[in-house]
């Protein structure tokens, strides 16, 4: 698969101001993401298109299924055998995603923070990951890819939050990604 030449400019990044991104939970601990720990996936737009049109046609096809079930059974067997999700009317997906300039489409940050309790004893999280979105993607973009690929939930918010794990999450993204 080619790489577009935008995509280069993805990497983790070594500011001045440190290697690692912390902040204090409601318990008074502090949170690191140590740069050490931190894997970068880049997302483009060639692959999850091919994977979003793959999930649409999946869904579409499980609803054809649903409805011929329907015909010959009990609805509410039918349901118990496809889903509830089945009957949701989801978003088509864009096909313009291909004529976007901009790649890649997000960036998955994978990482195991680091927690520093209030005795300074230090312990190892359990994996985790923030979804960083490209900025020069249009935003009307996203609520289409979500549906079939869940990511806004792992996405910073897009206000200026200061709950700590969104706070987290807006500077790894600021830290360690440059689109």
């Amino acid at each position: 698969m080619a790489i577009n030449a935008l995509a280069i400019n993805v990497a983790i990044t070594s500011p001045a101001s440190g290697n690692n991104v912390s902040v204090i939970n409601e318990k008074g601990e502090h949170v690191t993401i140590e740069k050490s720990s931190v894997r970068l996936t880049p997302i483009y737009k060639g692959a999850l298109f091919a994977e979003l049109k793959n999930k649409e046609a999946n869904h579409q096809s499980a609803r054809l299924q649903f409805q011929a079930c329907g015909k010959s059974m009990d609805n509410f067997y039918c349901s118990k055998m496809y889903g509830d999700d089945v009957l949701e009317k989801k978003q088509k997906v864009p096909g313009t995603i291909l004529q976007i300039a901009f790649d890649p489409f997000y960036v998955i940050v994978s990482y195991k923070p680091v927690i520093t309790d209030l005795i300074n004893q230090r312990r190892v999280g359990e994996d985790a990951l923030i979804v960083c979105l490209n900025p020069k993607v249009p935003i009307g973009y996203w609520s289409a890819i979500n549906q079939y690929k869940p990511i806004l939930k792992s996405a910073p918010s897009m206000i200026n939050n200061k709950q700590p794990l969104e706070e987290l999450k807006f500077k790894a993204c600021k830290h360690f990604v440059r689109f």
